[in-house]
């Protein structure tokens, strides 16, 4: 069963394939990141391997619902970015070509997970061209992607595309709730998670959100005169930088909308940096600090090393001048 009420339509409509033997060999889930594409693949894969299933999912109990528990399933591969690898290399790929070429141990379905997929370079995604055209019998491949555009027009095409449509906001806030120490911020962190609510979890859990706290206070000061550059820079390159530009990135784009909707803000505690921002950046100003960030955070995605103090200089530089 999935645990999240914005996915329960996706995850019966799945369900129906795979009981009236409709179930393509390749899925492609999409969507924005934190909503829960990953945990959809692997409820749906656990599904597939039960022996005792029913409409609300895997029993938990089966021999295979056990030894997806402990962590080893033979017939199940998760083939994921390594820590700290920009993308998915072509010998990962290959080893999930020899798994499918292979007989299911357990004479069920075999099930591969691919996440991120815009994350595979275009040699790994030739190497998993084959497998898609000749998947062999009871095979799945399950392709997760918060951006289809990176993924080849050749691995999308032999794909079922299965778009995540938006996040009830109702139904993301009240789950929320249930989850965390203090439910009366459940609204305030799906806003800055914008609207993502694995990621609103995710911020109350950890770190994330002092950091952004932190960057946007000091961001006021920046655009105030009451800091400098060069020291705001060196206190930022302590976080990860695609982090710090994904900060920087949803302000910007969260500044477009202000200035286009009459003031309205997802989040108030940003009204007062907006309002000096709207004062220094032209319209055309904004789009081109929004390209350049965007640009930046794909080069790094794409494996490029820049200088972290000096990258947050260069973009710093450009916001308050």
């Amino acid at each position: 069963m999935i645990d999240y009420p914005w996915l329960q339509t996706t995850w019966h409509r799945l369900l129906t394939q795979v009981e009236s033997d409709q179930l393509p060999h390749a899925l492609l889930l999409s969507g924005s990141a934190g909503v829960g594409k990953r945990e959809l693949a692997k409820a749906l894969g656990y599904y597939l391997q039960c022996s005792d299933r029913s409409e609300l999912g895997a029993c938990g109990e089966c021999k295979s619902c056990l030894l997806h528990a402990a962590g080893n399933h033979p017939d199940f591969v998760e083939c994921y970015l390594e820590d700290g690898a920009k993308q998915i290399k072509v010998d990962a790929i290959r080893q999930v070509s020899s798994f499918i070429v292979n007989k299911s141990q357990q004479g069920g379905y075999k099930v591969v997970i691919i996440a991120p997929a815009e994350a595979m370079n275009e040699s790994s995604a030739n190497a998993l061209l084959k497998s898609l055209e000749e998947p062999g019998e009871k095979t799945v491949l399950i392709l997760v992607s918060d951006s289809t555009n990176g993924i080849l027009p050749t691995i999308r095409s032999r794909c079922q595309q299965v778009p995540l449509g938006a996040v009830n906001e109702l139904e993301a806030v009240a789950w929320l709730k249930g989850r965390l120490d203090r439910p009366d911020q459940a609204e305030r962190l799906l806003a800055i998670a914008s609207g993502q609510p694995l990621t609103a979890l995710a911020l109350a859990q950890g770190e994330a959100l002092q950091q952004r706290d932190q960057m946007l206070k000091e961001l006021f000061e920046l655009l105030d005169n009451r800091l400098d550059i060069v020291t705001a820079s060196v206190r930022w390159s302590k976080f990860e930088l695609l982090d710090s530009l994904d900060w920087l990135l949803s302000w910007m784009m969260d500044l477009a909308r202000y200035s286009q909707t009459n003031n309205e803000l997802r989040i108030e505690d940003s009204r007062h940096v907006f309002e000096l921002m709207a004062v220094r950046l032209t319209p055309k100003q904004l789009h081109e600090q929004i390209m350049q960030l965007s640009q930046l955070r794909s080069a790094i995605k794409a494996g490029a090393t820049p200088n972290k103090q000096l990258a947050i200089e260069g973009v710093l530089s450009r916001i308050v001048f």
